[in-house]
């Protein structure tokens, strides 16, 4: 549901439940586009791989913003152990998904021991030993309601993300005057049904102040996969900050340029997680 008035300028995304993603519509949102064990083997370039010490993951669906080239539609996974480093999936096919009915943060894929990670964090499985299951710790939650908030602003040796702390909040939550913004437009086209409130207050980790915290990383942007440095923000802001999945509702990580290919926003459906 649009207000009237109201131009759509570029979509972007929130995870809700249901395999649904509601997009809202906002100009300033450009200033925001803008695992386990140790290493064991090496494939031949600099992406290393080693073997998952576990028989299942938890399976999302992920949804990416190209710009110009729409949307697409990807699959990724989580494994128990860490479960803020999300995986990229390779080696099952669309036909594959489609035919399981998967349902996102609820079904399991299941593959028995010894399946491949890379240090690109790709997991690499073969459909004719993968099966779907139900996970006993599903991640919905429900999609009405007042939502605690926190967008993370990252550091990086070689880059940091363009929009300044301020501007984040404004654009977010409206804190410095902007009345159309992110936690408005949900708001209102949900008819208060739906409000993303900024979280402030104590986590385990410190003090967050009107929705926003900084996170410094210790990799180069410039080059890296967005998955890459996606995971890198998500470790190091669960030292910095606390467990993102517990302590908030949903979480949005605003990566500074520089990361390889073309993209505007994704996030994994069902999940607390979307990337700018």
């Amino acid at each position: 549901k649009n207000p009237a008035n109201q131009n759509p300028i570029r979509p972007s995304f929130i995870p809700i439940t249901n395999n649904i993603t509601m997009r809202f519509s906002l100009a300033s949102i450009t200033a925001l586009s803008a695992l386990v064990g140790p290493v064991f083997a090496q494939n031949g370039s600099s992406n290393y791989v080693r073997r998952a010490q576990e028989s299942k993951c938890t399976l999302f669906i992920k949804v990416e913003n190209k710009g110009s080239d729409g949307d697409k539609t990807s699959y990724a996974c989580t494994l128990a152990s860490s479960p803020h480093s999300f995986l990229e999936i390779e080696g099952l096919s669309d036909e594959f998904f489609k035919r399981s009915n998967i349902i996102s943060g609820k079904s399991e894929l299941e593959f028995g021991t010894g399946v491949t990670v890379s240090s690109n964090n790709v997991i690499t499985l073969n459909e004719g030993t993968v099966s779907v299951g139900m996970s006993n710790n599903p991640t919905a939650q429900s999609t009405t309601g007042v939502k605690k908030t926190l967008a993370i602003r990252v550091k990086a040796p070689d880059a940091e993300t363009t929009s300044s702390a301020m501007l984040i909040k404004d654009k977010i939550f409206g804190t410095a005057g902007d009345t159309v913004n992110l936690s408005e437009r949900y708001n209102t086209c949900s008819y208060g049904e739906l409000t993303f409130e900024p979280y402030v207050g104590t986590t385990s980790k410190g003090i967050i102040v009107d929705g926003v915290a900084e996170v410094t990383i210790n990799v180069n942007v410039s080059g890296q996969s967005k998955y890459n440095i996606q995971n890198a923000v998500t470790t190091a802001a669960a030292e910095q900050i606390g467990n993102l999945s517990q302590e908030f509702d949903y979480v949005m990580l605003c990566l500074p340029p520089g990361t390889s290919g073309g993209w505007i926003a994704y996030a994994y459906i069902n999940s607390y997680l979307s990337v700018y």
